[in-house]
């Protein structure tokens, strides 16, 4: 997939409803798994899809569906988030997250729909809500499956 076309869609996500994104986000296409600048974060050799906070960067191999890129742009949007309610910039993890307005009224749309399917750990609740977010964003009907969490997306005006 050509580099403009991935960087398309990001734009696109990043201007429609309540999908606010960081300042310079971009999406580097990597066949190796490794930002721009040459960091490669995993240490188990395997190409991995990402996104860097350190430089708004979403960094996918190539061949990715576009529901794998939403879900990046998604955490993109969650350092958004952290920035908007804070006004400083989210550690590598993107934990902060976690204290936002968004993650609590995230959390009890979980909490009532049921358990994400890996469990409640703070990096699983990020990854839950990126993971549903990006299914929701790539209209992928697979998950969620539980009404609720298509209902406050659609609700705060992704699209």
């Amino acid at each position: 997939m050509k580099y403009s076309i991935l960087a398309g869609i990001v734009l696109a996500l990043a201007t429609v409803g309540c999908m606010s994104t960081p300042a310079g986000l971009h999406v580097y296409e990597s066949k190796v798994g490794c930002t721009s600048d040459g960091e490669c974060p995993w240490e188990d050799g395997a190409k991995h899809n990402f996104y860097l906070a350190r430089l708004h960067e979403i960094v996918i191999v190539p061949g990715q569906p576009f529901k794998v890129i939403a879900h990046e742009a998604c955490h993109a949007h969650q350092q958004q988030e952290v920035i908007d309610e804070t006004g400083h910039d989210v550690s590598r993890t993107l934990v902060e997250w976690l204290d936002t307005d968004e993650a609590f009224s995230y959390n009890a749309v979980v909490i009532a729909a049921g358990p994400a399917p890996w469990g409640d750990s703070g990096i699983r609740v990020l990854e839950d809500f990126a993971e549903a977010c990006g299914r929701y964003l790539a209209n992928d009907d697979r998950w969620p499956q539980e009404p609720q969490r298509a209902a406050w997306f659609a609700a705060r005006g992704f699209k």
